[in-house]
């Protein structure tokens, strides 16, 4: 079996020792969340885990009516684009990337803890299926490969929104042009599909067939997105850290880069392109005081 470990955990704080004291205040900061509810929890892009990237088959049968839906160029852009790109959003996770599992083994991949999101790329069919191999098996959506609070899910398959119990409408099958969507938490997701069982926070699907010559922009589009909710979360974060900057500062705690004097982030109560990276690289440890070195 062939595995790739895609993006490996990133330090992001310096191997001093502070007072366990210094996050204190802060450690109740819940991500942006005012109800409390875990159910209404937004991507914690600063949280371990492991993000799953599968490919399927992506060449077509010879004289198929529908060559130009998917090739082997446009599976590899996707991967790399997925692989790369994941590995900023999630710097404490790690990304794996399958080319050569059946079905029952994406089913066990996909049903491991700590699972925050999946990918399918390849060929597939107007059910919602990926097809495995040189088309020998196909893979469908399943309820008990669904993780709860799953993150993400990048359907890079034709007809990835329907499912065996929804199949894609006559209308969607024929030849047009490619269209993807994004859906919030399963909504309106026909029954059994991979939205509809898992509710990702956010997923990419095709209503229709997929098209090769823009699957690596699409790919790009669902980075962006999740980089947007990212710079969301990076924001909230930050007005915790500012409103106890004297203490972070005292004590000589990592989150001080992001202070006066060391920082005007907090002055221009904003992310700026000039500061993104310093807040980015920073702003986990108010949701994570356990990345923190702690006294001995």
């Amino acid at each position: 079996m062939k595995k790739i470990i895609a993006a490996v955990c990133v330090g992001l704080i310096p191997a001093v020792a502070f007072p366990a004291a210094a996050l204190q205040p802060l450690s109740s900061y819940n991500g942006g969340n005012a109800s409390g509810d875990d159910s209404q929890m937004p991507i914690d892009f600063c949280a371990q885990g492991k993000l799953l990237i599968f490919t399927g088959n992506c060449v077509l049968p010879e004289g198929s009516a529908f060559k130009d839906s998917i090739s082997r160029k446009a599976c590899g852009d996707v991967q790399s684009v997925l692989i790369a790109g994941l590995g900023v959003l999630y710097p404490q996770a790690k990304v794996y990337s399958y080319d050569d599992l059946d079905a029952e083994g994406i089913y066990l991949k996909l049903s491991a803890p700590s699972v925050r999101g999946f990918f399918m790329i390849g060929e597939g069919n107007v059910k919602g299926g990926m097809f495995l191999g040189e088309r020998e098996e196909v893979v469908y959506p399943s309820n008990e490969a669904c993780e709860p609070g799953l993150d993400v899910f990048g359907g890079f398959t034709s007809h990835s929104k329907y499912s065996p119990d929804v199949p894609a409408p006559a209308e969607l099958r024929r030849k047009m042009l490619a269209r993807m969507e994004f859906i919030a938490d399963g909504a309106r997701s026909p029954s059994g599909s991979w939205p509809g069982l898992c509710k990702p926070r956010l997923s990419l699907v095709y209503p229709t067939r997929t098209f090769a010559g823009r699957m690596k922009e699409d790919a790009k589009k669902l980075l962006a997105a999740l980089m947007e909710k990212k710079r969301e979360q990076a924001l909230g974060a930050l007005e915790s850290i500012c409103g106890a900057c004297d203490q972070y500062v005292k004590a000589g705690y990592p989150l001080a880069k992001l202070c006066p004097p060391n920082s005007d982030v907090c002055a221009l109560k904003r992310i700026t392109p000039g500061s993104e990276k310093l807040v980015m690289d920073n702003y986990c440890l108010v949701l994570h005081p356990e990345y923190a070195p702690q006294s001995r």
